[in-house]
């Protein structure tokens, strides 16, 4: 399958609503833990949620970087290719964020996402 859009995320938390479920939301922080969440959802057979800290954010830019804009970018684009190849669908988010962090993790990720969804 792939990774869903936003008005997918939205159909598939309506769905987990009217069925009294959750989806398993999994942190992951490299490509080797998204690749076991993924072939974990799979073996499960369930939909999921990936997201990514911003410690784990760091560490998907380098290690040594630790620019968690570019990381989360890395992150994304890492799967939304790999989870094309899995039968399963999965949204990605942020994970928790403390306040003092916003304006240089969440808030330029939200203007990122808008850009791309003004130029289509």
């Amino acid at each position: 399958m792939a990774v869903v859009t936003s008005n997918e995320y939205s159909e598939m938390l309506n769905r987990a609503k009217a069925g009294g479920f959750a989806y398993p939301a999994l942190n992951v922080s490299s490509s080797q833990t998204l690749n076991a969440a993924l072939a974990g959802l799979q073996e499960a057979g369930s939909d999921g949620i990936l997201q990514v800290s911003t410690g784990g954010a760091d560490y998907w830019s380098g290690p040594t970087i630790k620019h968690r804009v570019s990381g989360a970018l890395a992150f994304a684009a890492f799967a939304k290719e790999v989870a094309k190849n899995y039968d399963i669908k999965v949204a990605l988010h942020t994970d928790h964020c403390a306040e003092d962090q916003l304006d240089g993790f969440v808030r330029p990720l939200l203007e990122l996402s808008a850009e791309q969804v003004r130029s289509g």
